[in-house]
């Protein structure tokens, strides 16, 4: 008899989430990614994972990001680290995975809605010497710093509105604010859902 589908979703990182939805997109597991310290525990990830695939065929969507600006030498290792210790999991599982950009998953599985932070830029002007810009950009980015991180945090927090509408019955709330790892891991299971249903 053939198994059914199940999707997983991997919002990757320290604040990350991993989702397991079936193909009625039911959330049949959803929680942050486990730390033991400040280590990934790899081997309950895996668990989790293999515990699904014993009862389903399983396809995964695992949220390809890069370092971001700001990020330290320390926490750009911490997060490669986790990011090859996931893959290294889903490949010795036989996992078949996608890896999708935000932008990918979120302009199809957040259709419609205020996704994209609106975040101001500091534009170099070419009349002024290299000095000059570096000044003046360093005191853009002091003006504008809180505007632009409150624009970044408001548009993590629409994946929380979405799934908080799409799954009412559904508590991704800890320590009294939203997940938003667990919020963007059930989105990626969709976006697995969706681009493993259109093959």
């Amino acid at each position: 008899m053939e198994l059914p589908f199940a999707f997983i979703g991997i919002d990757p990182g320290a604040k990350g989430g991993l989702a397991v939805i079936d193909k009625d997109e039911k959330i049949l597991y959803c929680q942050p990614i486990p730390y033991i310290g400040d280590e990934m525990d790899v081997r309950k990830v895996a668990s989790v994972i293999n515990h699904f695939k014993k009862t389903h065929q399983l396809f995964a969507a695992f949220e390809k990001v890069g370092a971001r600006p700001g990020q330290g030498v320390c926490a750009m290792y911490t997060f490669g680290k986790t990011v090859g210790q996931l893959v290294a999991a889903l490949k010795i599982l036989s996992i078949a995975y996608f890896e999708p950009t935000p932008t990918a998953w979120k302009s199809v599985v957040l259709a419609g809605m205020p996704w994209k932070a609106e975040t101001a830029k500091y534009k170099n002007d070419k009349t002024l010497s290299k000095e000059e810009n570096e000044r003046l950009k360093a005191e853009f980015k002091k003006l504008n710093g809180s505007k632009n991180n409150k624009a970044k945090k408001d548009a993590k927090m629409v994946s929380c509105e979405f799934v908080m509408k799409r799954f009412p019955n559904f508590n991704i709330v800890v320590k009294k604010t939203p997940h938003d790892g667990m919020a963007e891991s059930i989105c990626l299971a969709m976006y697995a859902k969706h681009m493993r249903m259109s093959l």
